[in-house]
């Protein structure tokens, strides 16, 4: 079973973020947490705007599909991710990108029984059986980001390292 440790570390390799990738895992997975209704809440919005496969594979069985950077931001809106890409020094649009690929796995991790590293817990104060409210910090304005690459390119910049 797959820990918060690799995962971090995939994603640091993956989108090279080196140790920028620890607070974007922190960060999703407060938002995860936090929302009121925990991981079923946050799923729900998911399907509710049409990713109803997407998020199906994330509590199943099968490996979990990742989203597109525009399904992230079309379900969690602009600002949201607005505030991670700034909260870890990236752009917008590669913020969504990096986030279609880490909810899921963060989800089947949290759903699979995966434990909360220590330090985030220290960090955020979550719990496994209380999570933490989500509170963005103050950010400045940007506008949301008008769908610059074809959806397929983005999937494409997901695909396993081979």
């Amino acid at each position: 079973m797959a820990t918060f440790d690799k995962l971090i570390q995939e994603i640091g390799s993956r989108y090279c973020l080196g140790p920028t990738a620890d607070p974007l895992v922190q960060e999703t997975l407060g938002l995860i947490s936090g929302q009121p209704g925990g991981i079923g809440s946050f799923v729900n919005r998911f399907k509710a705007a049409g990713f109803e496969v997407e998020a199906a594979s994330w509590l199943g069985e099968s490996d979990p599909v990742p989203l597109s950077g525009q399904e992230v931001e079309q379900t969690l809106g602009c600002e949201v991710v607005s505030s991670i890409a700034n909260k870890i020094g990236v752009s917008q649009s590669f913020a969504r990108t990096i986030l279609g690929y880490a909810i899921p796995e963060i989800i089947v991790l949290r759903a699979r029984g995966g434990d909360v590293p220590q330090q985030f817990m220290l960090r955020r104060r979550v719990t496994p059986t209380r999570p933490s409210r989500f509170r963005p910090r103050p950010l400045r304005k940007l506008r949301c980001m008008e769908q610059s690459k074809d959806d397929r390119a983005e999937r494409n910049a997901m695909a396993p390292l081979t």
